[in-house]
């Protein structure tokens, strides 16, 4: 409510914990992860350019599993947020559903 119009969500789910990510109109993200122990908040300041979103906020969350940048694939309703070691984004995986 207080962050705006939210202008994109999604959630990235594997067997024991999911993680979910909101985009607002004003610039702000909010990552919520739950796991079987508990549940975090993360929040900061992101940049959309086309679909390249660009988190300001380092690091994105506690660790560095979500990288700097991510990609919207909007074909397939998907967000890659992980990349591999040479730098390209591991798309078998490592991505958030959107509208999920």
């Amino acid at each position: 409510m207080f962050e705006g119009g939210k202008i994109l969500d999604a959630a990235f789910l594997d067997d024991r914990s999911r993680i979910d990510i909101a985009l607002y109109e004003n610039g702000k993200y909010i990552i919520f992860s739950n796991w079987m122990f508990g549940e975090e908040r993360f929040e900061g300041k992101y940049k959309l350019e086309g679909d390249t979103i660009k988190f300001l906020t380092t690091p994105v969350i506690d660790n560095d599993f979500i990288a700097q940048e991510a990609i919207i694939d909007r074909k397939e309703k998907k967000i890659y947020f992980r990349k591999n070691i040479d730098g390209n984004y591991i798309k078998d995986f490592y991505y958030f559903q959107i509208g999920f």
